[in-house]
């Protein structure tokens, strides 16, 4: 009985949580550097827009990031991600964002109810994947960011979609 009212209380929290959350205001939600926007001829559907972004190459003199977060625990927490100290972009459960950065030494940060940091050095021209990972924590659902390789990345970004509020889309 003791399991079952715990499970439930956790499971109750982790509802509550992901109703409460609040979404990042546009005040200061502005690209790194020189993102490239999808482009197209009128408005394009979600599933347009997600299948644009699964085939972009990195712009000439840029490096493409994915943060993907392919799983599907913790699915109603959000979790902001930001590159050097500015918003691009949240995820929920199978989503991914993407941003065109400059070469260099980028850090990620995604947060939830810990922040997680990962330090990227880019070279223009590559394509890099980040693995949002989710663990279970006190009240949310805990975020970690992890490099993954090419192939790793690939699996991943065919599981999820693009990300609601991607701020290179848009």
């Amino acid at each position: 009985m003791k399991k079952k009212c715990l499970l439930s209380f956790v499971c109750l929290c982790f509802y509550i949580a992901g109703i409460c959350q609040t979404t990042v205001s546009d005040t200061t939600a502005v690209a790194p550097s020189d993102s490239t926007v999808v482009e197209a001829k009128g408005p394009l559907s979600r599933k347009e827009m997600d299948l644009k972004a699964k085939a972009l190459t990195p712009a000439e003199g840029k490096a493409l990031v994915y943060v993907l977060r392919p799983t599907g625990f913790g699915a109603l927490i959000r979790m902001n991600l930001e590159c050097d100290s500015v918003h691009i972009g949240s995820t929920k459960a199978e989503n991914y964002v993407y941003a065109m950065l400059d070469p260099g030494t980028h850090t990620l940060v995604s947060k939830a109810e810990n922040h997680s940091s990962l330090e990227v050095t880019l070279e223009a021209g590559k394509t890099y994947y980040v693995k949002q990972q989710v663990k279970m924590g006190f009240a949310f659902a805990e975020t970690g960011l992890k490099l993954v390789d090419e192939q790793e990345g690939q699996k991943y970004l065919k599981k999820c979609k693009l990300a609601k509020d991607n701020v290179a889309s848009k």
